[in-house]
C-alpha cells in the first residue's frame, strides 16, 4: 500500500495476470494497493518509479508452473487517481484477468489486452485506444472524443458520445452505441464477425457500404446511390469495407 503525493501526469501500467482497477478518489494523493489471496516473496512485489511525472507500474509477479505443476498466484492492482485530476496519459497492458477503468479523466487512454475482461464506465478521454486480441470489453456512460478500437476476437459493448470513430474487427461481435448524437466521422473495417450499430434519429447521415462478401442490413429509411445509403441529407458520411461478416445499422427514434 503505498501513496504519493507528487504531480503525477502520465500513468503506465504493465500487468501480467490477476487484474487491475483503476478507481476514483476524491483524496489528491494517488493511492497504490496490490492484493493476493495467498503470501508472495517481497521481490515479486510490483516495481513502481516516478520520473518526470510518470508513475510507471510493472508486476514483478509472472505466473509459473513448477516441477509440482502448481502455479504461483495471481495478484491484484487498485490505483486510486484523483478525480480532480486530468491526466495526459493512462496506458495500460495487461495480458489476462479482470481489468476496470471507473471516472478516469485523460487526454490519452491506451489499452492492450490479450485476453480476459474490460470495463470502462464513466470516464472521459480525447483519445480512446484500444487494442484486445480476445476476451470481453464493455465501455458504458463514458464521454470520448476519438476511439480507435482493434479487435481480433472476442466481444465488444460500447456505449458512449463520440466525435470520432474507427474500428478493425478481425472477427468477433460488437454491438456499439453512440449516447445522445451521431458521431461527425464513422469507420468500420471487418474481415469477418457481426456488428450491431445503433444512431439516433432524426439526425442525417450516408452509410458507403464496400463489401467483399456479406450482409449489409440498413434498418432506416434510404436512398441508394451506388453503394452508398442515403438517410437525408447534407449528414456526415460514414465508411464501412467488409470481407464477410454482418452489418446492422438501425436508427432509433427520439
Amino acid at each position: 500500500d503505498i501513496t504519493y503525493d507528487q504531480s503525477v501526469k502520465n500513468v503506465p501500467i504493465t500487468w501480467v495476470s490477476g487484474g487491475v482497477k483503476i478507481l476514483p478518489t476524491n483524496e489528491k494523493s494517488i493511492r497504490i494497493v496490490e492484493k493476493s489471496y495467498e503470501p508472495i516473496d517481497k521481490d515479486k512485489y510490483a516495481e513502481i518509479t516516478l520520473l518526470n511525472e510518470t508513475l510507471t507500474i510493472k508486476t514483478r509477479n509472472k505466473p509459473l508452473f513448477n516441477f509440482l505443476g502448481l502455479m504461483t498466484r495471481s495478484t491484484y492492482l487498485e490505483v486510486y487517481l484523483p478525480i480532480s485530476t486530468s491526466f495526459s496519459s493512462v496506458r495500460l497492458t495487461g495480458v489476462s484477468g479482470n481489468y476496470s477503468i471507473d471516472e478516469l479523466y485523460s487526454d490519452l487512454t491506451q489499452i492492450t489486452l490479450t485476453s480476459g475482461n474490460l470495463v470502462y464506465n464513466n470516464s472521459f478521454s480525447s483519445l480512446l485506444s484500444l487494442t484486445m486480441t480476445s476476451g470481453n470489453t464493455v465501455i458504458s456512460d463514458a464521454e470520448i472524443l476519438s476511439a480507435n478500437l482493434k479487435m481480433t476476437s472476442g466481444n465488444l459493448s460500447y456505449d458512449a458520445d463520440t466525435i470520432n470513430f474507427q474500428s478493425v474487427m478481425t472477427s468477433g461481435n460488437a454491438e456499439i452505441r453512440f449516447g445522445s448524437t451521431n458521431p461527425t466521422s464513422f469507420a468500420l473495417s471487418m474481415t469477418s464477425g457481426s456488428a450491431k450499430v445503433h444512431l439516433q434519429g432524426p439526425e442525417s447521415f450516408s452509410v458507403k457500404v464496400d463489401k467483399t462478401s456479406g450482409v449489409f442490413n440498413p434498418n432506416f429509411d434510404y436512398l441508394k446511390d451506388n453503394r452508398t445509403y442515403i438517410h437525408g441529407s447534407n449528414g456526415p458520411l460514414y465508411t464501412i469495407n467488409m470481407t464477410s461478416g454482418d452489418v446492422d445499422f438501425t436508427l432509433s427514434q427520439p
